[in-house]
């Protein structure tokens, strides 16, 4: 976390500052503990020092990640739906408004984009404090595929683990 800090900041004062608030530990039913490794939760500086480490993070994800894994620009249209279209219109030359009706009932529960087009692929990513969240409109092989370079790049530069139980 320091040496993230001292990348920008070069006032040594406050640097150290941040090292001792990191080696202080923490109060827990009155008894202290000490800390073993990253921000105390619940701490005042915890959302800020968060932020700051995790800015690498967003860095890796938004010139690497989704350049690399969102592509096309609009969904094909779906063959299924262009059928039921074309069954609306007919029914509706021959005046047919029983079986119009059915069929715009049948259209809505269509997609109108073809789920499995494979020029289409979106990656989204947002991410509050710690916790972060990437949503991927594509193949599941992809998606585990950008899990994995996430996990590598968490543990080989800024040396977090994922949890398994939440990823």
């Amino acid at each position: 976390m320091v040496t993230i800090l001292a990348e920008k900041i070069h006032d040594n004062r406050f640097l150290r500052l941040v090292r001792n608030m990191l080696n202080a530990g923490y109060l827990e039913d009155w008894t202290w503990h000490a800390t073993l490794s990253g921000v105390p939760q619940g701490g005042v500086a915890s959302p800020v020092l968060s932020n700051i480490y995790l800015h690498k993070l967003d860095v890796f994800v938004e010139k690497t990640l989704l350049p690399e894994y969102t592509r096309g620009r609009t969904r094909a249209r779906n063959p299924h739906y262009k059928k039921v279209e074309a069954a609306i219109e007919k029914a509706r030359r021959v005046r047919d408004r029983a079986q119009t009706r059915a069929l715009r009932r049948r259209l809505h529960s269509l997609p109108s984009g073809d789920p499995d087009d494979p020029g289409y692929r979106r990656l989204r990513y947002c991410r509050y404090a710690d916790d972060t969240l990437l949503g991927f409109a594509g193949p599941k092989a992809e998606a585990e595929q950008i899990k994995h370079r996430l996990a590598g790049f968490l543990r080989d530069e800024l040396k977090l683990e994922l949890s398994p139980g939440k990823t």
